[in-house]
C-alpha cells in the first residue's frame, strides 16, 4: 500500500495548553484498574493538590454534530488497476466526563478540597497501520508534531491510500483488522519519588542534647547528626543526606561564635539551647521528605481503530468519479 500522509495540529484545544517552560515534576497515581486502560494520572511534584492527566485512547472528534472525517476515493491517475483515497480525519485525546467524575470522587481527601486538574503537556508521533496478508500490521509513520502541545487538543490527519479497488474496499470496511491511528505520546513530565520519614520531636531532642556544641568544622559530628535522623529512611542516599542537611540547617540557622563545655570559643551551634530544645519537644510528629529524580515519563500509545467506515461513515465516503456516497463504487 501507498500511503502519502501529513499531519497538523488543529487550532482548537479543548483544556488548557502547556506554556511550553519544560518538564514539570511529578508522581505517578495508581488508579483504579476500570481507568487504566483510558488515563494516566500523575500528580504535581509541588502544588500536591493538583493532577496531569494523560488521556490514552482517542477518538474520531465531532464538531456540531459532525463526524470529523471524510474520505474521497478515486481511480488513481496513470494507474490503470489502482485507485486512492484520501482520507482527512481529526482525532481528540480526551479524558471521558465519567471518567473525570470518579477520579474527582477518588482523589478528593476526606474533608478536603477536591483536586485541580491540569493536561500533561506532551508530543505526539503519529502513524497509520493495517494488516496485509500477515498477522502483524504494517506501521506507516506520519509526521511528528514538534513542540509542546496540551492533552486534550484535536489533531487533524490527512493522508493517502493507493490499492487495488478491492483491497481498498477491504481496508475501508475492516476486513482483517481495517484501518487504524497510532498516536505515540510523550509525555513532558519528569518523574520523581517521595520519600518521607517520620520522627518524634523529643528522640530528636534528645540527640541535640547529647550532641550538645558542635563545630561547623567538624564533619564527624555534623555526620553523626545527618547519620542519626537518616537512619529514619531505609536505603538512606544521597538525596536523603541533602534533605536532612536543609532540615537541620533551617532548624539551628547559620553557625554562630558559642563557648563548648571546656569554655573553648567553637564556630558553631548550641544543639543543646533549651529554645531548640523545648521547641522540639512539642512536636509530637516531625515528618522529613526527600526527593530522588527517576527520569522522564516513557512514551505511551492510544489507538484508534477506525472499524467498517464503509458502514460507520456512510455519508463522509465519497465516490470521486460519479459523486455518490458510500463505498459501492469499490465493490
Amino acid at each position: 500500500m501507498d500511503v502519502r500522509a501529513a499531519v497538523l495540529l488543529a487550532g482548537a484545544v479543548i483544556l488548557t495548553p502547556f506554556n511550553g517552560a519544560g518538564a514539570q515534576e511529578a508522581e505517578t497515581v495508581a488508579v483504579d484498574e476500570a481507568f487504566a486502560s483510558t488515563v494516566a494520572v500523575y500528580r504535581d511534584a509541588h502544588d500536591r493538590n493538583t493532577f496531569y492527566l494523560l488521556p490514552i485512547i482517542a477518538h474520531v472528534a465531532v464538531s456540531d454534530g459532525l463526524t470529523k472525517l471524510g474520505v474521497q476515493y478515486y481511480r488513481a491517475e496513470g494507474e490503470e488497476l489502482l485507485w486512492a483515497a484520501s482520507v482527512t480525519i481529526s482525532v481528540t485525546l480526551d479524558v471521558p466526563s465519567e471518567t473525570l467524575s470518579s477520579l474527582t470522587g477518588a482523589l478528593t481527601p476526606a474533608g478536603g478540597s477536591p483536586p485541580s486538574f491540569a493536561p500533561a503537556p506532551i508530543t505526539v508521533a503519529t502513524s497509520v497501520f493495517y494488516w496485509k496478508s500477515s498477522t502483524t500490521p504494517q506501521v506507516v509513520k506520519l509526521d511528528e508534531n514538534p513542540g509542546d502541545f496540551a492533552s486534550g487538543s484535536t489533531i487533524a490527519l490527512t493522508f493517502e491510500l493507493k490499492e487495488t479497488r478491492s483491497e481498498l474496499e477491504r481496508i475501508l470496511s475492516g476486513g482483517d483488522g481495517g484501518l487504524g491511528i497510532m498516536l505515540e505520546i510523550q509525555p513532558s513530565l519528569q518523574l520523581i519519588e517521595r520519600r518521607t520519614a517520620v520522627y518524634s520531636g523529643t528522640t530528636i531532642a534528645d540527640e541535640f542534647e547529647k550532641q550538645g556544641i558542635i563545630s561547623a568544622l567538624d564533619q564527624r559530628a555534623d555526620s553523626r547528626i545527618l547519620q542519626f535522623i537518616t537512619s529514619h529512611f531505609s536505603g538512606a542516599g544521597a538525596a536523603e543526606y541533602a534533605a536532612a542537611r536543609k532540615w537541620v540547617i533551617g532548624l539551628v540557622g547559620k553557625p554562630s561564635p558559642v563557648r563548648n563545655k571546656d569554655g573553648v570559643l567553637v564556630y558553631g551551634w548550641d544543639l543543646a539551647r533549651e529554645d531548640l530544645l523545648s521547641k522540639l519537644r512539642s512536636q509530637s510528629e516531625i515528618q522529613l521528605t526527600s526527593t530522588v529524580e527517576r527520569g522522564d515519563v516513557e512514551r505511551l500509545a492510544a489507538i484508534l481503530m477506525l472499524g467498517d467506515m464503509c458502514k460507520k461513515y456512510v455519508s463522509n465516503i465519497v465516490n470521486l468519479e460519479d459523486g455518490t456516497a458510500g463505498c459501492n463504487g469499490l465493490k
